[in-house]
């Protein structure tokens, strides 16, 4: 078991990922995916299965109800691929960090490894802009990596009507 006392120096546990149990890893309230592509998780399970885990996965440390957990911060679709496969325990890297500092790298891995559609991403961007944990805009345009075009197209997505975003949201 990992704790506080395990921390290297700097917001990072030391270089060499730990293995942490994949019962006390809850996901995260700042993860953007709507869906995970069934075959495509099948595949990596599949992978994970013969080759091993060659990524750990990054969480942070957090307390519920008086017990430590872990909180994903990239990963999702590893840890879903290790439960398929039955595995009880994931490698990870362990990093202390805000919720502003968590809900960034959130979207950011998320929208490189697989990508976004455009209604995701605005739900994301909306998220972190109505949360506060961006000064501005265009910092978060920035953060996005799109041009102010696109930004504005999945804001404006992601302000759809009620009606419109329970049909996306399924």
């Amino acid at each position: 078991r990992v704790g506080q006392g395990d921390l290297g120096p700097g917001r990072d546990m030391p270089q060499s990922a730990k293995t942490i149990s994949l019962a006390r890893i809850r996901p995260s309230p700042f993860q953007p995916r709507l869906r995970i592509d069934p075959e495509k998780l099948e595949f990596l399970a599949a992978s994970i299965k013969t080759a091993g885990q060659e990524t750990p996965i990054a969480v942070r440390m957090v307390e519920i109800d008086g017990e430590t957990y872990y909180e994903l911060i990239d990963g999702h679709r590893r840890v879903e691929a290790h439960r398929i496969i039955g595995l009880e325990d994931i490698k990870a890297t362990i990093r202390i960090l805000s919720d502003a500092e968590a809900a960034i790298p959130a979207y950011s891995a998320t929208a490189v490894h697989e990508g976004f559609s455009d209604y995701e991403s605005g739900k994301a961007l909306l998220k972190l802009l109505e949360r506060e944990f961006v000064r501005s805009k265009s910092e978060l345009a920035k953060i996005a990596g799109v041009g102010r075009g696109d930004f504005y197209r999945f804001l404006s997505l992601a302000s759809l009507p009620p009606r419109f975003c329970v049909v996306l949201d399924e």
